[in-house]
């Protein structure tokens, strides 16, 4: 049985909303603000880390849903040197360039499109990014496809990002997704993230090496931290567990039976799988005085999990190479789920 769309499409605050409707039970909004997703409901409860107020999520420096580049992750000393030329970038964290600086394309309205195939119902963005903005070189096309099955019962869509330029130039982008699964804090969230290394950072989060852990799995209890011994000494340098760093993902043979990672709550469990070989968790460990829809806490809210290239790698593309890496997110109910 093919699946029932509906779709509305509405202004606020100056930001463009469309909200996807997939059946009875599964709804994603988007917004033209950073080609966002916005929020996410599952069986009518907030998947996602959402602010409130429509001016908080425009001038949050937290990225809720937002599409972050052209470099997602940081950039030490705000700096890069593309074919010999060094290029002085916008400085945003410590001296450094974190998701692109301040006028990142996560601050860039999209021009949209809704759509239908065969296969896909889709909202599609676009924008063209010119040369230096930001301090990066060249123009960029920019192109993030939203797509959802018309399969039945498919609770999952897909995020296809797609970048080229006809020059040499960095390109590493994501979507900076939080998940609360519909809980008010991480106390109530367990992660388990398909790894067998990752990048150990400095103070300011800059990445020192790669490195090995015992085993294929990262587990992650949002009250208590991390649950693997060979982890505990990258955590112990701060006095509450927290994490903000890159996992690799091994390559196995059987790589479509396993996920890249599983986000549990009590009844619900998101699954996510990308043509990335890694994911960036961050667990929401900074306070802020955003009001979201959902908690009232300060920090420790969810889960960021970001597909992506590591953040030890420029990304630099040759001129006609294409940036296209695809990321889904599938939902559960947790008693169907098969873990």
């Amino acid at each position: 049985m093919s699946a029932s769309f509906k779709h509305e499409i509405f202004s606020k605050d100056g930001v463009t909303f469309i909200k996807v409707k997939k059946g009875t039970k599964f709804s994603v909004t988007f917004a033209d603000l950073g080609a966002s997703v916005y929020e996410i409901y599952y069986k009518n409860k907030l998947m996602t880390l959402t602010p409130k107020y429509i001016n908080d999520f425009k001038k949050t420096s937290v990225y809720n849903g937002k599409t972050i580049g052209r470099v997602s992750n940081r950039i030490k000393n705000a700096e890069i040197v593309v074919d010999n030329i060094l290029y002085k970038l916008d400085p945003n964290e410590n001296g450094n360039t974190l998701h692109g600086g301040r006028n990142g394309i996560s601050t860039k309205y999209f021009d949209y499109e809704v759509g239908e195939s065969d296969k896909y119902f889709y909202v599609s963005f676009t924008y063209l990014s010119p040369h230096l903005e930001g301090g990066f070189p060249e123009d960029l096309n920019i192109e993030i496809n939203y797509l959802f099955t018309k399969i039945d019962n498919d609770d999952s869509f897909c995020i296809n990002l797609i970048a080229k330029s006809d020059r040499i130039t960095p390109i590493k982008l994501t979507n900076h997704l939080y998940f609360t699964l519909g809980e008010p804090t991480s106390k109530n969230l367990f992660l388990s993230v398909y790894t067998n290394s990752y990048l150990d950072v400095d103070k300011e989060l800059l990445p020192i090496g790669r490195k090995r852990i015992k085993g294929n799995l990262f587990h992650f209890n949002g009250e208590f931290g991390p649950l693997d011994d060979s982890l505990l000494e990258v955590f112990s340098k701060n006095k509450q567990p927290w994490v903000d760093h890159y996992f690799f993902h091994p390559k196995t043979k059987n790589r479509k039976e396993v996920y890249d990672a599983l986000l549990y709550s009590s009844d619900i469990v998101l699954a996510i799988n990308s043509t990335f070989g890694g994911m960036q968790v961050y667990n929401d460990f900074y306070e802020d005085d955003i009001i979201y829809k959902n908690t009232s806490e300060k920090s420790r809210r969810g889960f960021a999990l970001e597909p992506s290239l590591p953040n030890n790698e420029l990304g630099l593309f040759q001129p006609g190479s294409i940036f296209n890496h695809k990321i889904v997110y599938t939902f559960y109910e947790k008693k169907n789920s098969k873990n």
